[in-house]
């Protein structure tokens, strides 16, 4: 196709805050994409927050937010300490669900609403 891949992203719906979010499709795009890479973001935050995305079909999800936040905060030291908490975060969620590697995570993990 001349494609190797897809991101699921959008402007943050600053200004219209009524249309469906990447989350939202991520499903219905893993399943067009076929074996191409879907990566997602908007409005990931934390590591809850990657696992639903990876078990709704992400290969990825991109996280900006969290680490520009502890940048202004506290420079490189306040990156490397978000980075720290999103792992740890992660690391917990995926425990919960009984999951041992992200490889694991898969959509039985994530519950659907009514949208998909």
């Amino acid at each position: 196709t001349g494609v190797d891949g897809i991101v699921a992203s959008n402007h943050g719906a600053r200004t219209l805050d009524g249309i469906v979010g990447p989350v939202e499709q991520l499903a219905a795009m893993r399943e067009a994409a076929g074996r191409m890479t879907v990566l997602a973001d908007s409005g990931f935050r934390g590591g809850t927050d990657v696992m639903i995305g990876q078990g709704l079909g992400a290969d990825a999800v991109f996280l900006g937010r969290p680490f520009l936040m502890a940048c202004v905060a506290a420079g490189l030291a306040g990156v490397d300490h978000a980075i720290g908490l999103l792992g740890a975060d992660l690391r917990a969620a995926m425990a919960h669900c009984g999951v041992t590697r992200p490889e694991e995570i898969a959509d039985a993990v994530v519950r659907r609403g009514p949208t998909g």
